[in-house]
């Protein structure tokens, strides 16, 4: 049996949110795409073509298939971290983390791209900069869903709505 349309409708509006969707990219990005790349990067490149150490070690020791393993239960943790987080604030932190999820996806998206690069011998970013990028879009989708959560009106915005002469009500 097939379903209809609605019922694939209402099932889509219920059950899949932006939160989620960030969860499944965040898992996809960092979690595999940057397991593979990377592996395929020290196993073309060598061992020193990776910059984490800890990284370096567990490919030597346990080859591609134990690092991707441990990348992604590495990964796996992490999310449900987060997940729990969100579950003990029921729900009062929903903007705070799915911004730490998207900061998490982009990081992934630049180390996929990064080690893409540095495996086809472009110019590629530097780990520093993909940590500090990193770094930066966390503190501020962090912050800019802790403003949302809140629901407190954002200093800027207030002042802005004052400002606009099509804001005010006669």
């Amino acid at each position: 049996m097939i379903p209809d349309f609605n019922t694939i409708s209402q099932y889509s509006r219920k059950y899949i949110n932006t939160q989620r969707i960030f969860f499944f990219l965040s898992f996809m990005t960092f979690g595999i795409g940057d397991a593979l790349t990377g592996a395929l990067l020290m196993s073309t490149k060598g061992i020193h073509a990776e910059s984490n150490n800890l990284f370096k070690y567990l490919y030597e020791t346990h080859g591609p298939g134990g690092f991707i393993t441990i990348k992604l239960t590495l990964t796996a943790i992490l999310l449900i971290t987060v997940f729990i987080i969100h579950r003990q604030s029921n729900g009062k932190c929903y903007w705070m983390t799915t911004g730490w999820l998207a900061a998490l996806c982009i990081g992934g998206v630049m180390a996929i791209t990064a080690n893409l690069q540095a495996v086809i011998g472009l110019t590629y970013m530097g780990p520093i900069d993909i940590l500090l990028s990193y770094f930066i879009l966390t503190i501020l989708f962090i912050q800019a869903g802790d403003l949302i959560d809140r629901k407190k009106p954002i200093f800027l915005f207030n002042k802005l709505h004052s400002i606009f002469p099509w804001s005010h009500r006669t």
